[in-house]
């Protein structure tokens, strides 16, 4: 059976989250977030401490484990 992605993006309390979970309700659905790191909680650590590349390089990170996830789909 073919996948269909489907990316949601906009800014914040605008409904993302409420209807990646209805969706997820559906059992033909899987969720695959991004997720997150504890270093990209620390808003200090993001936004203030870290380097561009430091930033990029989690962010980088976040999506490689999701794509390894994606392949076993």
């Amino acid at each position: 059976m073919n996948s269909v992605i489907f990316c949601f993006e906009g800014a914040n309390d605008v409904g993302k989250s409420t209807l990646l979970k209805k969706l997820s309700n559906n059992s033909l659905c899987q969720n695959f977030e991004l997720g997150t790191t504890e270093k990209l909680q620390d808003y200090e650590w993001w936004f203030h401490n870290s380097s561009p590349y430091e930033l990029i390089d989690e962010i980088i990170g976040l999506v490689t484990k999701r794509e390894r996830n994606l392949q076993f789909l």
